[in-house]
């Protein structure tokens, strides 16, 4: 079975607005602006997660950059390791956002 989903964009909702208006249909009306609210909604929260991707590669990098540095100069391992650990934390809890807002769950800082 095919699941053909339709999106309309903010100006169809509008347009379907004024003509709900125009008809005097108050119940459609409302559930048009419900519909334009959901769809704020997504789209804030898929800049947010497309936001937090960003963060998660700039500490995966940061990552790449100290292990080519360790091994370069094993010297200062204890200083790297612990710069290590940090971004470790820091990607994981990136990545408990991202999982928490693509489930629609509200993330939780300590």
């Amino acid at each position: 079975m095919k699941n053909n989903k339709t999106f309309l964009t903010v100006d169809e909702y509008l347009d379907l607005y004024l003509f709900a208006k125009n008809l005097g249909d108050i119940q459609w009306q409302n559930e048009i602006i419900a519909q334009l609210k959901n769809h704020n909604q997504k789209t804030d929260k898929t800049w947010e997660i497309q936001a937090l991707w960003e963060s998660f590669e700039r500490v995966n990098n940061k990552i790449l950059a100290l292990y080519k540095e360790l091994r370069n100069d094993s010297t200062i391992s204890e200083a790297i390791g612990e710069k290590l650990w940090t971004l470790k934390q820091q990607r994981i809890e990136i990545s408990r956002e991202i999982r928490c807002l693509q489930e629609g769950n509200t993330f939780i800082t300590n």
